[in-house]
């Protein structure tokens, strides 16, 4: 039961990844790069945990909100400014590369720390963590390539302001 609880909890992130592979015919994402985004998001997620852990933030939602969104922000933001990624369908699967191992390792985490063996919960727990993680960072991603393809103004200051705003 256990284990099928861990499978529950991760099999919708890596479903709807899938999916939007499937969709993107012009796609350039190498598996190599998949496989490390989501290496990046499980890295992303620990990293957010020992955060909460020294500062004591674990009791504010808001607070591990805008922790996760912005260490997860910040492998896109590498990517976009790296030029590793120029198109918007292959920022949107980058984007969702890094929220599934974002969501795979919460989970992982959240079923590991004695949360209740409940399968319906294990599934709510996969698709809230594919809306969620998958949802923001794939949009999070959009907003930055279309800031970088000088869609807010070809200035830094311009492309600054649309990271930020992608940010927001």
């Amino acid at each position: 039961m256990i284990v099928l609880s861990y499978i529950c909890a991760i099999v919708p992130l890596l479903l709807f990844l899938a999916y939007l592979q499937i969709m993107d015919s012009f796609s350039l994402a190498k598996p190599k790069r998949i496989i490390a985004l989501i290496i990046a998001g499980v890295a992303c997620c620990l990293l957010c945990e020992g955060i909460y852990h020294l500062t004591g933030a674990n009791g504010s939602k808001l607070l591990k909100s805008i922790v996760e969104e912005l260490i997860k922000g910040s492998v896109v933001l590498y990517l976009v400014l790296s030029r590793k990624v120029g198109l918007l369908g292959d920022a949107t699967i980058y984007g969702s590369c890094v929220g599934v191992g974002f969501g795979m390792m919460e989970n992982i985490l959240i079923l590991s720390a004695g949360a209740e063996a409940n399968l319906w919960h294990s599934i709510f727990l996969g698709f809230e963590a594919a809306v969620m993680h998958i949802g923001c960072t794939s949009t999070l991603a959009m907003a930055m390539i279309m800031a970088s393809q000088e869609r807010f103004g070809k200035s830094t200051k311009a492309k600054s302001l649309g990271y930020a705003i992608a940010f927001v």
